[in-house]
C-alpha cells in the first residue's frame, strides 16, 4: 500500500474511534442527566427518557397526565436550560 493510501486508512480509522467515543461520552451523559432529571423532577428514572443529540439533549417524560404536573416540569426544565446556558439546550416532550 502506498503513503497516501496507508495515510488515508489511518485517518478513517482514527475518526471511527473518535467517533465511538463521542458515542460512550453521549450515552454516559444522557444517563447522567436522566438520573438527575428524574431526582429533580421528582419522577422516577424509568419515568424520564434522554437522548444525547449533536448539541441538544432530547428528553422524553412519560407517566405524567395531570396538567399541572406537567406545567410545572416544563416550568423546571425551562429554568434549567435559562440558568445553564453553557450547557447543551433540554427539549422535552411528554409520553
Amino acid at each position: 500500500m502506498n503513503t497516501p493510501h496507508r495515510l488515508l486508512m489511518i485517518i478513517l480509522a482514527s475518526a471511527a474511534l473518535v467517533g465511538c467515543e463521542v458515542t460512550r461520552k453521549d450515552i454516559k451523559q444522557a444517563d447522567n442527566y436522566r438520573m438527575g432529571l428524574a431526582s429533580s423532577l421528582g419522577l422516577s428514572p424509568e419515568q424520564v427518557s434522554v437522548t444525547a443529540g449533536s448539541g441538544v439533549i432530547y428528553v422524553t417524560i412519560s407517566g405524567v397526565q395531570l396538567a399541572s404536573q406537567r406545567e410545572q416540569i416544563v416550568a423546571d426544565l425551562t429554568t434549567l436550560n435559562k440558568n445553564n446556558p453553557k450547557l447543551d439546550p433540554l427539549h422535552w416532550t411528554f409520553k
